[in-house]
């Protein structure tokens, strides 16, 4: 007479949907097992087990479904640029959050949470592990571009369009530049969506 079947369930959740699986006697095979035949024939629950810790374990993308409101790109690129001209000339300080003064990534934040919603960290280190990669060839409004000026942190602003982004410069504060400025196309890094429409 077999021992009972001890069944494990573990419910991962990946993105915005959860997956159940059914995992039975994945712990005492690989405890017990000792022919080679009957490990690789058991080589499947192992590798699914690895895979639903790598991904149970991986950061979650901050795309949104939806934007309320908003149309198209455009009207997420008005709301943009409306927000900016409204911080137009706020200096630039390290850590700060307000009109009196604010950081790069600390307007980033402000911003996408403002119009959109959406929780981003604080830093630019941090906020370039959000969302998905985006070629430099396919930014959209919205998407964040990062850059890595010499012997500077990694500096953040969201993108506009035909090249423009908003951000917030060291020397002019809040103000808008274009990617394909040489300073700024020397020293791009990368760039993540995290809006979606």
């Amino acid at each position: 007479m077999s021992a009972p079947q001890t069944v494990y369930k573990i419910t991962i959740p990946i993105h915005f949907f959860i997956f159940e699986f059914v995992i039975k006697d994945a712990i005492q095979h690989a405890r017990t097992v000792t022919s080679a035949r009957t490990i690789m024939g058991n080589k499947w629950v192992l590798s699914l087990f690895s895979l639903l810790v790598i991904f149970g374990c991986a950061p979650r993308p901050l795309i949104r479904p939806e934007i309320p409101g908003a149309r198209s790109l455009g009207d997420v690129e008005d709301r943009i640029r409306a927000e900016a001209e409204a911080w137009e000339k706020t200096p630039h300080v390290l850590g700060g959050a307000g009109k009196d003064g604010i950081d790069c990534s600390g307007f980033v934040a402000l911003v996408n949470q403002k119009l959109f919603g959406i929780e981003l960290p604080r830093t630019a280190e941090e906020q370039a592990g959000t969302g998905t990669p985006v070629p430099r060839k396919q930014l959209q409004a919205g998407d964040l571009v990062f850059f890595m000026p010499s012997s500077k942190k990694p500096h953040v602003g969201i993108y506009l369009s035909r090249g423009e982004f908003v951000h917030v410069s060291s020397s002019r504060g809040v103000m808008i530049s274009n990617v394909h400025d040489p300073y700024w196309w020397d020293c791009y890094w990368t760039a993540r969506r995290i809006l979606q429409m």
